[in-house]
């Protein structure tokens, strides 16, 4: 019977010891990546909920099996960064997934974390290994609440505050780590993570992709060690700084009186770096070496050479200029719905004309609001409704600068990205053309936040019939025509379209008004998520 009684065994927790540990994977490593981290978030959330005392046997299981199980959770990152297009379905499951496996880890990680530094001398050995491990597990929630354009949770800025300022007592922040045995960068520090997860927050709301927010962190991972605390303030302007005690992230530093656990450095170094990287790259791992040759990789360091250098203030940039305004704005979202939806070019010239729209928003930018007087001189003129409001969202407009605008929008409503185009107008007469730059979900609002800017006052829809060089799926497709004075991007004429029907320097020829006419295509101007501005002269 003890045969049979062995075999009826429950196997062991896999975190009441690394043997454990082992063993549960061994029975698991098999399985699809999704049901591996969902076992282990299970099996931890198991040790949570028990609230099971920490040891050092438990400590070791656990680091051991989150060793073990970390290659499946970067594999299921990288699915998530390669694949822009997936299904919306899928790639709510990976976020979700993700997202609760390393809050789950955390979790577990500053259980042990408490118990080392409050009263356990045994396990302090391991305190820089569970501090680096639970830095990196932040910035992996930073990473994934930035993907969906979120701001992040203050706790977790104040956990990453007070996990840095731990090490920093306990003198282990420059403690060199191999944080996990298979990883492309094995050795790093609790500094290095901590650099890594702040700085990526100062690019948020500039209008990074995921793959180029994954990027800046490929670097920010690597290059780290080029950046240095300081524990008081330079007399050199361009610093960064953070208040350990708080429970904000990284902001430029603008002459604050000195906090006693503030801590204050550059990005000279840094940049210097990551440009002098791009020419010598024989002499680099494998991997930076990949990221700094991907597509776009050149265009992205300019701009962090912007706004992370010295004299480029971005905080002050996005909010010079800008009018406070309150009111409904109606807004027309993607190309084809827009040019469906604007009214007949005779009609918009008209109302342009009598300037109707521009006393509107002459209003909304002096008062905030459109005035009695404007409503009755619209009243007065025998103005109507052209009809594209049925097709329009409508939206709260929260500011106004000569170049953009500021909307919020019901965040219940589909996540906009980064990219789009819309069709935004006060009084559904007069349409203005922008593209989404930047956008924000507050995690603890119902709104998310719309930076717009501003490409063409007006524009004309236009169908594509044909061209040299079109693709055949282009045909029928419609775009916008922006002429060169109310282009707010070049002094051109240019014309938006789909990118299957651009080709530079071939001819197009569109149907303008119930007529052909046909254009050269020049640079490109901007570009959107599925459309792009290009400049174009118009042959007849």
């Amino acid at each position: 019977m003890g045969f049979f009684e062995k075999l009826r065994e429950k196997p062991a927790h896999p975190l009441t010891s690394p043997q454990a540990a082992d063993a549960w994977w061994k029975a698991n490593e098999q399985r699809e990546a999704a049901a591996i981290l969902d076992a282990t978030r299970h099996a931890i959330g198991q040790f949570l909920t028990q609230k099971a005392s920490p040891s050092v046997s438990r400590l070791a299981a656990l680091i051991q099996l989150d060793g073990l199980v970390n290659p499946t959770f970067e594999m299921a990152y990288l699915q998530y960064v390669q694949n822009p297009r997936m299904p919306e379905q899928l790639e709510r499951e990976i976020w979700h997934r993700s997202v609760q496996f390393c809050e789950t880890l955390l979790r577990a990680y500053l259980v042990f974390i408490k118990d080392s530094s409050s009263n356990n001398q045994r396990s302090e050995a391991q305190l820089p290994l569970m501090l680096a491990r639970s830095l990196r597990y932040l910035g992996a929630l930073n990473r994934f609440h930035y993907f969906h354009n979120q701001v992040p949770d203050k706790k977790i800025w104040a956990t990453a505050n007070q996990l840095y300022s731990l090490a920093e007592v306990e003198k282990r922040e420059s403690d060199i780590i191999r944080i996990y045995p298979g990883a492309q960068k094995a050795e790093t520090s609790c500094a290095d993570e901590f650099i890594r997860l702040s700085m990526l927050g100062t690019v948020i709301g500039c209008g990074l992709t995921v793959r180029q927010l994954d990027l800046v962190d490929t670097w920010l991972a690597w290059l780290s060690p080029h950046v240095v605390f300081e524990h008081l303030p330079s007399t050199t302007s361009g610093q960064f700084w953070v208040d350990l005690t708080g429970f904000v992230g990284t902001t430029r530093y603008k002459g604050e009186p000195r906090a006693p656990r503030g801590r204050y450095w550059g990005m000279s170094e840094w940049l210097c770096t990551l440009m002098n990287a791009r020419q010598h790259k024989a002499r680099l791992p494998a991997a930076l070496v990949e990221s700094l040759s991907v597509t776009g990789a050149s265009d992205l360091i300019r701009q962090l050479e912007r706004w992370w250098s010295p004299e480029y203030d971005l905080q002050a940039l996005r909010t010079s200029e800008r009018v406070a305004v309150t009111g409904e704005m109606q807004v027309l979202i993607g190309l084809d719905v827009i040019a469906k939806g604007l009214p007949p070019p005779a009609q918009t010239q008209l109302e342009a004309g009598r300037g109707i729209g521009d006393r509107a928003m002459l209003d909304m930018q002096q008062y905030g609001f459109v005035t009695d007087r404007t409503k009755q001189a619209t009243a007065k003129e025998g103005k109507v409704a052209t009809g594209v409001t049925s097709q329009a969202e409508c939206w709260i407009m929260t500011d106004r600068s000569e170049r953009g605008v500021g909307l919020q929008a019901d965040a219940k409503t589909k996540p906009l990205q980064t990219g789009t185009l819309l069709g935004v107008s006060i009084d559904g007469r007069l349409w203005e053309i922008g593209i989404i730059r930047r956008v924000m979900n507050e995690q603890s609002e119902s709104h998310q936040f719309i930076g717009v800017e501003l490409l063409g006052a007006r524009a004309e829809p236009l169908i594509v019939r044909g061209g040299v060089a079109l693709a055949p799926s282009a045909r029928g497709q419609t775009g916008l025509l922006i002429s060169a004075s109310d282009n707010q991007v070049a002094d051109q004429l240019a014309l938006i379209v789909p990118y299957s029907a651009y080709c530079q320097g071939a001819e197009l020829t569109v149907e303008l008004d119930q007529r052909q006419v046909r254009f050269r295509m020049k640079e490109t101007l901007i570009k959107g998520d599925h459309w792009l501005m290009a400049a174009a002269d118009r042959l007849g």
